[in-house]
């Protein structure tokens, strides 16, 4: 278990190495939805425009990572369950 405040510089690089590692297979992050909005993109976009933000891929790319892992374009980040978000980090990722 990990338990910590962090700082808003480090958030992305610390996710990156807990989601990479394998022995993972439940986590619950709570996070401030500013600190969300700021590395993701602003009020008022897509969640295919988060993931492009996010992962640097193109629109084709996120839109058949959402299909594959059965989201709705239409989707806030809010709407997505658990399984969704590791589903997406999974085909993001490889």
């Amino acid at each position: 278990m990990i338990v910590g405040n962090l700082s808003f510089n480090l958030i992305t690089p610390i996710l990156r190495r807990l989601l990479s590692g394998t022995a993972w297979n439940e986590a619950i992050l709570i996070t401030q939805w500013e600190v969300v909005r700021a590395i993701f993109g602003g009020r008022g976009n897509t969640f295919a425009r988060i993931v492009q933000n996010a992962t640097r891929l193109g629109a084709q790319e996120t839109g058949q990572a959402s299909r594959r892992t059965g989201i709705d374009r239409d989707s806030l980040p809010r709407d997505l369950t658990a399984s969704q978000w590791a589903g997406l980090w999974t085909v993001v990722r490889t």
